[in-house]
């Protein structure tokens, strides 16, 4: 559990050490919101009554989507990119070599995975924003 931990930690650091990108893809959610809320609120009074049922209001309808939209993108692009990233910096070698119990290894590799999926997810968030 302790090799596991070490690993997920190792992850997360890798993520966290690239501290300008993580602030400018902070920065660039909030400005990449904008031209939608816009155009959304230029285009609400001929969709209004296409959408109608949905709540009305055409940005929350729109924001939704997108929202929806990054979801599954992310969760396409997430599993490979986990991999490849693990293949790239060992820690995909490290993580099948560590000897633990089968119950401990099987809830380890879960875990490690969801680690290095938040660090990941944080990459594929800096990269969409380019």
């Amino acid at each position: 559990m302790r090799e596991i931990r070490a690993l997920i930690r190792v992850s997360w650091q890798m993520a966290l050490s690239y501290r300008v990108s993580v602030v400018l893809s902070l920065v660039a959610l909030l400005f990449r919101e904008n031209p939608i809320y816009y155009v959304a609120r230029a285009l609400q009074p001929e969709l209004a009554t296409h959408i109608a049922n949905q709540g009305g209001e055409y940005f929350a309808f729109l924001l939704v989507g997108l929202i929806g939209l990054w979801f599954i993108s992310a969760a396409v692009n997430l599993v490979p990119h986990i991999f490849s990233s693990g293949i790239a910096n060992g820690t995909l070698e490290a993580l099948l070599a560590t000897r633990t119990s089968r119950y401990s290894s099987a809830r380890n590799t879960v875990d490690a995975l969801t680690g290095a999926g938040m660090a990941c997810a944080m990459a594929v968030n800096r990269a969409s924003s380019r």
